[in-house]
């Protein structure tokens, strides 16, 4: 079933991630107006700014999975490890202010992962 979706449900969450490419040239709105997240010093900024590139990136290849079917597994397994990472931090940090601004993105990053691995496992619980 998730692979009759799987094109759509690429591009929805490429779509998502790489909107987060507005930190990258932004990060005062982004942080502040659209995330809720306090702005910190110029190293803040920096990283900032490298992870919305990277969220962009990793954005754009799901769309570009979307299309191109035999990358799919490799942008998911990639795209899917730095998901966990996201959400690992968050839930481990969740205590501070910061990481409970991040909840949002954590919560759709579950869901992501969670129908990639429902993806990648159809197959096998399809054979039985």
């Amino acid at each position: 079933m998730i692979h009759e979706h799987i094109r759509a449900l690429l591009w929805v969450f490429g779509f998502l991630a790489a909107s987060m490419g507005i930190v990258t040239l932004a990060p005062e709105f982004a942080l502040n107006r659209l995330l809720k997240l306090p702005v910190g010093d110029e190293t803040g900024r920096f990283f900032a700014r490298h992870w919305g590139a990277m969220a962009a990136v990793c954005g754009g290849l799901m769309m570009w999975a979307a299309e191109v079917p035999a990358l799919r597994g490799p942008v998911m397994a990639m795209v899917g490890v730095e998901k966990l990472v996201l959400i690992a931090l968050t839930l481990g940090q969740w205590g501070k202010p910061l990481f409970r601004g991040l909840a949002p993105a954590a919560v759709c990053d579950v869901v992501a992962v969670v129908l990639f691995a429902l993806y990648a496992c159809e197959p096998m619980i399809a054979r039985g």
